[in-house]
């Protein structure tokens, strides 16, 4: 894969998440329902897309998120939250590091591709 998105499940509810690449480094706090069906020692292949059912705090564009392909259409996403109350079984972060995230995919062209590995530990 392109990009590595790296989850620590460090707790029920609360991990850390880290990326990588061209210069840009983020690594933060993420939340997740104790219910997020993402499993410890998995790698999951995702794409930097946009959410069709949920907006964005700022823009109220269609928000920004990382599609896990393997939950299916209404699946999981990496998306913008505050706490584990954010999270619809996804995994949330805040909004400045995944917009980091988000426009570094963006800027390179890979928007809707399969090019990102969640790896959950």
């Amino acid at each position: 894969m392109k990009y590595v998105i790296s989850v620590a499940k460090n707790g029920s509810t609360e991990g850390a998440l880290t990326f990588a690449s061209g210069g840009i480094y983020v690594n933060c706090s993420c939340w997740y329902k104790e219910t997020t069906p993402i499993e410890k020692g998995r790698s999951y292949e995702a794409a930097a897309t946009r959410m069709e059912t949920k907006k964005d705090t700022v823009t109220k564009e269609k928000r920004p998120g990382i599609f896990l392909k393997e939950f299916g259409a209404r699946g999981i996403f990496l998306h913008e939250g505050k706490d584990a109350t954010w999270s619809d079984n996804c995994v949330v972060l805040p909004r400045d590091q995944m917009l980091t995230i988000w426009e570094h995919i963006e800027a390179q062209g890979d928007l809707g591709k399969y090019v990102v590995a969640v790896k959950v530990s």
